[in-house]
């Protein structure tokens, strides 16, 4: 028999644009600039549907501007570390916003949660992630908070 595990084993999670998520941010830019326009036609009359145009170009930009750069998660077997560019390690405290079980948005905040640092968020999906699925949903659930 053997002994249960007390800690997931450690493991490196690579982070890039998740699709849906990206294009629910852009779709949303261009509603956002749509309602806009559409309030100001209702103020102004006909005069601003010249702009009509600058809705679809907005959703692109906001396509373009909100592209994450690549992550690296790490799980070291006790807490989680993100990973920077620069190779520089930041503790992180990890925490599922939205699970679909194929489509998660993770929420990366500071380990005592009282920072004043706006917490990050991580879009990833079983389709991009496969091999390490199931891994990384055992160690976000596994996970005891520490108290």
């Amino acid at each position: 028999m053997q002994p249960s595990l007390r800690h997931p084993p450690p493991f490196l999670f690579t982070v890039g644009r998740d699709p849906a998520w990206s294009l629910l941010n852009a779709g949303l830019a261009g509603l956002g600039a749509a309602a806009f326009l559409l309030a100001l036609a209702l103020h102004w009359g006909m005069i601003v549907w010249w702009a009509a145009p600058l809705v679809p170009l907005m959703a692109i930009l906001w396509w373009r501007w909100s592209a994450p750069h690549e992550r690296r998660l790490r799980w070291d077997g006790q807490a989680w570390q993100l990973l920077a560019q620069s190779d520089d390690e930041i503790a992180v405290r990890v925490a599922p916003a939205l699970d679909f079980d194929a489509w998660l948005l993770l929420r990366l905040g500071s380990p005592d949660w009282c920072s004043v640092v706006a917490p990050r968020y991580l879009a990833l999906s079983r389709k991009q992630h496969a091999g390490q699925w199931s891994l990384l949903r055992a160690t976000l659930y596994a996970e005891r908070p520490k108290q």
